[in-house]
Formats: structure tokens, C-alpha cells, sequence
């Protein structure tokens, strides 16, 4: 047996479908989304969140996910079951790949890209080509990381940028190619959401914003007066409220496929034990919250107007959650290659932006493989107090984050 090497993988976002266990598609426009799903990627994006307690900080559950399926699917044994079970709860792989797959069909208007890039010395077995290529519309590129290590480094990182129209740059830093590093494997979304007459840009002002810690500071404060059933625009507002926090969503874009959502703790409540609360049986999950959701005729929401970008090196974060395998020597990714690899860098970044005209948003994960030596009145939200947020298809988040 040769020595092992690493494998790194990136990622940019997209939305998952349903498993096989439900019905596919409610209709030919709208997929059904197995709620296990959606908490199983809600519950990641909140773990990563919580390692980013009182920052404003993003992630995209669904970029980081399908960098995990993408990597699972080449691995065996221990490596794969501990993929499986950390991020989908154990389902199959053949049920999260129907679900990812269903879901690239639907999400027409969001820009996805896979990618391979294999060291010309690198031989990737067929099967695992045929299978990225027909369940994630993957591309194979060769590359010399053998030779010319920065230079595809570079050129990993420009198929990225403009796959996210400019959002995510320098995705992969200088020390995580080197010579040694036999192929990377990138995902990434990029979607755009215009807000016409959602927001009233005359109306945005500055407001105090309360911090936890007790101090304000001054924000620009947006307003969206939501009607529902308006002849200007329809957006379709929903609503929850609890004990503990409001939540509210309402459809963005012009096909209205997606929502964007606001879980807004009650006064007193930090945004920790509300991310806390989800974990919390006797509490509502967030596919719960989602269904329970009901329309609202007039609705108000005060909102920050703002843009966060973040990073994450993601090993620390997905050991502690139970994936040990596929980072040490005795790693299985023999569905990918007969070479001896394991992951040896896995990051993730995020920027997320919401105007009056529109929110943008994209992200992108990498992994990398080198060889290894060893109700009637109006329902107002006044979003002036840390906040949980985020864009959702059909109860599935693409991206969740947290302002402060």
C-alpha cells in the first residue's frame, strides 16, 4: 500500500430536492422538501453559526452539504457512514442524490456549478465521473498542481469568481495547493432576488440598533409594508409568533420561488438560545416553524439594510460535529481514485447582501487532496435586535445567517 494523500474539495451553493421516501413534486413548479432534509442542513448552518457567537456572520447550508454528498460519494466504508450521518442523518446516499438532483431542475434561475480539477497524474475512476457528471451536471478539468501548483490555484479560483458573478474571490488561499494535491473538488451558487416595491428606499433611515451587550449603535433602518393580495406587488407574507421569537417570511425574485425569512428572538432573548431552542426537542424546529407559517394580510417589517461576507475553515468545525475519517491516513475515497487520499483542507465562504432593490447572495466550498506522510391587524417586526435570517426554497435554506 503507497502512501496516502488528501483530497480538497469546493463548493459553491444550490437548493436540495426531496427523497425518495416522498412524493417528488407537488406540481410541475414547486418541489416538495422532506423536512428531515430541511432541518438536517437548517441544523449545520446553526452548529457553524454558533462558532460565530455575536458576529454577523453567513453560511450556506446547501453549498456545505452538497460539498459533503459530492465527497461521500466517492468515499466507502467508515469515511462515508460518518459523511451520511453527520450531515443527513443517515440517510442513503441514493436518496440524498435523488434530492440534490430534483432540486437542480427546479432552481432555474440560480446559477450552480460543480467541478473536478485532477492532477494530470491523477487517475478518477469512470464510475465516479458518470455519476458527478449525471446526478450534479459536473465538470472534469485536468490540471498540473504536479508543476504549476499557484497557477491552477488561480485558475480554480476565476472558474469561482465568475461563477458567482464576482461575489466570491480568492476563494482557495495560496497554502492549500500545493505540489502534492491530486485533485479539488469545488460546488457554487449564486442567486439574485430583485425587491421591487417591497422596500421603500424614501423610507430607509437611520435607527439605533440594540445589542445584546447593551450599547447601540446607528443602522440603516429599511421598511417593507407587505400587503397581502396588493395589485403593486404580492410578496405573500407569512407569520409565526412563539413565546421565545416572530418569524416571518415572504416571497423575492421574480418568479417567486423563494422566500426570505426573519426569526427575530422576543426582547431579553439572545440570538444564541434561540439557535440553542432548535436543538430543543419540547421547542420547534425550523421545518416546523417553516410549516406552521400561516398568511397574513398586513404585515411590517423594519430590517437592516446590510452586507456580510465570511469565511470558514471547516475541518475543526465537522470533526467535532463526528466526521474523523475522511481528514486522517486510514480515509476510504477509493470510490474517486485507487490512489490512497484523504481531505486535507475543506473551506467555505459566504456573502450575502440585501438592499431595497434586491438581495444578492453566493457561496462556495472547497475540499483538496494531497499525499499524506501521516391574523386581521397588521403583524409588525422590528428587526432592531440581533436576528437570525436567510433565503429558503420550498422549507429547504440555502442561506442562513445572523446580524448583530
Amino acid at each position: 500500500m503507497g502512501p496516502k494523500k488528501r483530497c480538497r474539495i469546493r463548493q459553491k451553493t444550490v437548493d436540495s430536492p426531496p427523497d425518495k421516501k416522498i412524493k417528488p413534486f407537488l406540481d410541475s413548479e414547486k418541489a416538495i422538501i422532506d423536512p428531515e432534509f430541511a432541518n438536517s442542513f437548517a441544523n449545520i448552518a446553526l452548529k457553524l453559526l454558533n462558532t460565530e457567537d455575536k458576529k454577523s456572520s453567513v453560511v450556506s447550508p446547501y453549498s456545505i452539504c452538497m460539498a459533503l454528498v459530492v465527497a461521500g460519494t466517492g468515499a466507502s466504508g467508515q469515511t462515508q457512514k460518518e459523511i451520511l450521518e453527520t450531515a443527513f442523518g443517515g440517510v442513503e446516499l441514493a436518496e440524498i442524490t435523488n434530492m440534490f438532483e430534483a432540486t437542480f431542475d427546479h432552481l432555474t434561475d440560480v446559477l450552480i456549478a460543480n467541478a473536478v480539477f485532477f492532477d494530470n497524474g491523477c487517475k478518477v475512476k469512470q464510475k465516479y465521473v458518470t455519476d458527478l457528471k449525471k446526478h450534479y451536471k459536473a465538470i472534469f478539468q485536468k490540471s498540473d498542481f504536479t508543476k504549476n501548483s499557484d497557477h491552477e490555484r488561480q485558475k480554480i479560483n476565476a472558474f469561482v469568481e465568475k461563477k458567482t458573478e464576482g461575489l466570491i474571490k480568492d476563494l482557495i488561499p495560496s497554502e492549500a495547493i500545493t505540489s502534492q494535491t491530486r485533485f479539488v473538488l469545488v460546488n457554487a451558487i449564486h442567486l439574485m432576488a430583485e425587491l421591487d416595491h417591497i422596500f421603500h428606499k424614501k423610507r430607509t433611515a437611520m435607527e439605533p440598533f440594540f445589542e445584546e451587550n447593551g450599547s447601540t449603535k446607528q443602522v440603516l433602518m429599511m421598511q417593507a409594508p407587505l400587503v397581502r393580495g396588493s395589485r403593486t406587488i404580492d410578496a405573500e407574507p407569512r407569520v409565526y409568533e412563539s413565546s421565545n421569537f416572530q418569524y416571518l417570511d415572504f416571497c423575492i425574485g421574480s418568479e417567486q420561488k423563494y422566500r426570505f425569512y426573519v426569526f427575530l428572538p422576543k426582547k431579553k432573548r439572545s440570538c444564541a438560545k434561540l439557535r440553542a431552542s432548535f436543538f430543543d426537542k419540547r421547542s420547534l424546529s425550523f421545518s416546523q416553524t417553516y410549516e406552521k407559517a400561516q398568511p397574513h394580510d398586513h404585515v411590517h417589517l423594519s430590517v437592516p439594510k446590510f452586507k456580510i461576507e465570511t469565511s470558514f475553515d471547516l475541518i475543526p468545525f465537522l470533526k467535532t460535529c463526528g466526521i474523523q475519517d475522511a481528514f486522517e491516513a486510514n480515509a476510504d475515497f477509493s470510490g474517486i481514485t485507487d490512489e490512497k487520499v484523504q481531505i486535507d483542507a475543506f473551506g467555505h465562504k459566504t456573502v450575502f447582501e440585501i438592499n431595497e432593490e434586491r438581495i444578492t447572495a453566493a457561496s462556495a466550498t472547497y475540499a483538496c487532496s494531497i499525499p499524506v506522510s501521516g391574523g386581521g391587524e397588521t403583524f409588525e417586526m422590528h428587526a432592531n435586535r440581533p436576528f437570525l435570517f436567510g433565503v429558503c426554497y420550498s422549507g429547504l435554506p440555502l442561506f442562513m445567517g445572523q446580524y448583530y
